[in-house]
């Protein structure tokens, strides 16, 4: 199974260059073809192996990639609960300034309304 994907794989990959290749021979002399049909094949033998070296490599680190999964969720938790918990740190510290504000206001109000009581008692004594 692998070997026959692999070789779909391969073929619609290199299409274009065996297309060439073809086109090559067809002009090439036969000299040059038989130098080929000697050095050819072990060539693509040694390609190969490189090929399904490489495909093993890239499997082996899907696989490793399935390890570092849970890893990775569990830094989306974290980070979804520092979020979190930011947000009510920010609420409880908006909360707390406004209430503050409110206070100080209040007393400034106060102090502006009793000063306007004494001036308004004091001007009709």
């Amino acid at each position: 199974m692998f070997s026959s994907l692999f070789a779909i794989m391969f073929l619609r990959k290199h299409l274009k260059l065996f297309l060439e290749f073809e086109e090559y021979l067809q002009s090439a002399e036969e000299k040059v073809i038989e130098v080929l049909k000697a050095c050819l094949p072990a060539a693509l033998r040694k390609l190969a192996k490189k090929e399904i070296e490489t495909a093993r490599q890239a499997i082996e680190e899907l696989r490793g990639c399935v390890k570092v999964m849970p890893l990775f969720q569990n830094l989306r938790k974290i980070r979804e609960e520092l979020i979190f918990e930011g947000l009510q740190q920010g609420l409880q510290q908006g909360i707390q300034q406004g209430l503050q504000q409110g206070i100080q206001q209040g007393f400034e109000q106060g102090k502006i309304e009793t000063a306007e009581k004494m001036i308004m008692k004091g001007y009709s004594d």
